[in-house]
């Protein structure tokens, strides 16, 4: 029997939500009989699609509940973002069949899931990362909390395997004289676009609109207490979230947002919403994770040993970096910190690894490799 409690209805086309070429063939080539649909809300086990026709709630096929063998279960199951093809069943709710090919996603390893990847947004094309400026007077653990350079460069590494561009937003610029310059000096760090903003003074928000193309998807990431709903808000033009405050004493905010939600803003913008995430471990565990570090990674090519960990090592160029001044000793510390989660993780993902870890493969692994033999 159908559900009483149905989703808040919009006008708007299939486009309007992001429908493309690319997901148009997707659905030719795996299920040209099901209408296509993408998932805006999701509760317990049901989820709200919008189709050509509006917005309902649906209810998964029972076979995608659980993945079968070579099946991923982040796969078979819909997120937020997930563009879907789903069938109607008469005086039920419409049936999810079937999950479309992911052009970008994000991803953490959980906690909940004994270690699996959960994909927490999927078909995004910018996310941003949302950090916050504090008052001078703010007491130590305000400030670490409000702006950390290495929790940000964790989400970085954490954005770049899904193919989504990266922004980073630092919020609450109306508390500090110099703002832009500290984001400035936070970009020139990172790599990644920066900008000071303030969602409560409207201060630079009409940049990010800039950021996006008409019809593409951003998605707001972040701590709470963040201000991520305050731009959310900003950015749809009203109120859809309601604004918490936070604790003076740690500028630990209140969980405002409770689940994930796409909503369509003028242009039309598309905007995903996520609560505050209290961890955010790498998912997958290859190199190419450590996108984010592409500095270190450069230096890198120069230190004498292939596998150099830029501890202790002879030749480390790295390490004679940070001597010189030219790398911050803080970013190095990033850097080994999510290299060790990254090889860490790839040791349990079998698809991360470049071979198996069988008897014949250890035999293989050179213990120490030089670059260059070492001067007499």
């Amino acid at each position: 029997m159908i559900d009483q409690e149905q989703p808040e209805q919009v006008l708007a086309s299939l486009a309007d939500f992001g429908y493309s070429d690319f997901f148009r063939q997707s659905l030719e080539r795996d299920a040209p009989h099901l209408q296509p649909g993408r998932i805006v809300g999701q509760h317990r086990r049901q989820w709200d699609i919008a189709h050509a026709g509006g917005i309902e709630r649906a209810v998964l096929a029972g076979r995608r509940f659980h993945a079968k063998s070579g099946q991923k279960q982040d796969e078979i199951q819909p997120t937020i973002g997930d563009w879907v093809a789903w069938r109607r069943v008469e005086g039920e709710l419409p049936v999810i069949e079937h999950v479309l090919e992911r052009r970008t996603f994000l991803a953490r390893t959980s906690a909940k899931l004994r270690g699996l990847r959960q994909v927490i947004v999927a078909n995004v094309d910018v996310i941003a990362v949302v950090a916050a400026f504090s008052p001078p007077d703010a007491t130590l653990a305000v400030q670490q909390r409000s702006l950390h350079p290495r929790r940000i460069e964790r989400f970085l590494t954490a954005i770049r395997p899904g193919g989504a561009r990266p922004l980073v937003l630092l919020n609450k610029a109306d508390l500090v004289p110099d703002a832009q310059a500290q984001a400035d000096r936070l970009a020139e760090r990172i790599g990644a676009t920066t900008l000071a903003i303030s969602a409560f003074s409207s201060e630079g928000t009409q940049s990010i609109a800039r950021c996006l193309a008409q019809g593409e998807t951003i998605g707001f990431v972040g701590q709470s207490g963040v201000g991520k709903s305050s731009l959310v808000n900003r950015l749809l033009g009203q109120d859809v979230h309601k604004i918490g405050s936070l604790r003076e004493e740690d500028a630990r905010g209140r969980h405002t947002t409770t689940h994930r939600s796409l909503l369509l803003g003028p242009g039309p913008v598309l905007v995903i919403d996520t609560p505050g995430l209290r961890e955010l471990s790498i998912s997958d565990g290859r190199p190419e994770d450590l996108a984010a570090f592409e500095d270190i990674e450069v230096l890198a090519d120069e230190c004498r040993f292939r596998d150099c960990t830029h501890r202790d090592e002879p030749g480390c160029n790295v390490r004679q970096a940070v001597e010189a001044g030219a790398l911050p000793e803080d970013r190095l510390r990033s850097y080994r910190t999510l290299a060790d989660e990254v090889k860490a993780t790839g040791a349990a993902n079998p698809a991360a690894r470049p071979f198996a870890r069988t008897k014949e493969a250890k035999r293989k692994i050179p213990k120490r490799q030089l670059r260059e033999p070492p001067e007499e």
